[in-house]
């Protein structure tokens, strides 16, 4: 397998991670009842790099949100 190969793999997988956590964090705040909670939790968390959040769990990502 070539570095180019594993590489984007490894993007993908952190993409797919990242998005599980979005919308892990989005059911969370879905069942405080908060309206629009996906659109937004999408609209946050959606432009960082997935790098950059799959360190966090859904509950602290849930919680961020719930904050901003």
């Amino acid at each position: 397998m070539t570095q180019t190969t594993i590489a984007g793999r490894l993007d993908s997988e952190e993409e797919r991670a990242a998005g599980a956590l979005i919308d892990a964090a989005a059911r969370l705040l879905n069942g405080d009842r908060i309206d629009g909670a996906d659109r937004f939790v999408a609209l946050l968390f959606g432009r960082p790099a997935p790098e950059d959040l799959v360190g966090y769990g859904k509950n602290e990502l849930a919680a961020l949100a719930r904050d901003a």
